[in-house]
């Protein structure tokens, strides 16, 4: 009789000790169809779902990450100077002043119909769709909507799209 209730009370504790597994974190794989996003500013609303037939990098950025804002310079220097490349480059912003996205945007001349700025529930949604609790970075979403890779170098970006550096 004990044996019948020690296993029935490990059982017991088992399912619920992994039910309370059943909620964690997918992370975003490459290979992966990209989650679907939507994000405005004053000029567009960028829509991962008609955005197809296009490579999408979304960089995601802060004024307090320094890795994250060299980021979104860099890419938008690279897409400067290809700008044939079938690339649309997105800069989400998670700054809680939109005030302070915007100055960052035209002191650091990034072009603002590329910028975006999340803030609330879209930024939530972003955040968790895309795993970024543990940092921010960038995603390279090929023409079907499947992640290519994640933190794209400028030499990988080249070779996608089939850039020769002459020295």
């Amino acid at each position: 009789m004990k044996k019948t209730i020690l296993i029935s009370a490990l059982c017991i504790g088992l399912f619920l000790f992994a039910g309370g597994y059943s909620h964690f974190e997918h992370k975003p794989r490459t290979g992966a169809e990209a989650p679907l996003l939507a994000v405005a500013n004053a000029d567009t609303t960028l829509r991962l779902d008609l955005s197809h037939g296009r490579y999408v990098l979304l960089d995601f950025w802060t004024s307090a990450d320094a890795p994250s804002r060299k980021s979104v310079n860099v890419y938008t220097a690279w897409q400067r100077r290809h700008p044939d490349a079938p690339l649309s480059v997105a800069g989400i912003n998670f700054d809680s002043s939109a005030g302070l996205f915007h100055e960052i945007v035209r002191v650091d001349s990034l072009n603002p119909a590329e910028q975006f700025h999340a803030s609330g529930d879209t930024a939530r949604a972003i955040v968790r769709d895309y795993a970024l609790r543990r940092g921010y970075g960038s995603v390279l979403i090929n023409p079907e909507g499947v992640i290519e890779c994640f933190n794209p170098t400028e030499e990988y970006l080249d070779s996608v799209f089939n850039i020769n550096i002459r020295n």
